[in-house]
């Protein structure tokens, strides 16, 4: 029964708090970059289809090329905006 009293605070293991925390601040900022990454891929890609639909006159590829722009924008906004906010969440 003491066992389960001082679950957790034994400092053996060599989980502290503290080093918990860093991982997770490690990888919210790791998941932000990758969200940059993902949405700046996307707005690249949105580029070259709206040029290409302006090069061949096509308004299919422009209404698409927008599209993925904007969304790829909207992507990166979220990654720096929204995600570097769940560091805030634990502490």
């Amino acid at each position: 029964m003491n066992d389960i009293k001082n679950y957790g605070k034994d400092r053996k293991c060599g989980r502290k708090r503290g080093n918990f925390m860093a991982f997770f601040n490690q990888a919210i900022s790791t998941l932000s970059v990758l969200v940059i990454a993902i949405g700046a891929g996307l707005g690249v890609w949105g580029a070259v289809n709206l040029l290409e639909g302006y090069g061949s006159d096509n308004p299919g590829a422009k209404s698409q090329g927008i599209k993925q722009l904007m969304s790829g924008g909207g992507i990166i906004l979220i990654g720096v905006k929204l995600i570097p906010m769940l560091s805030g969440l634990f502490s």
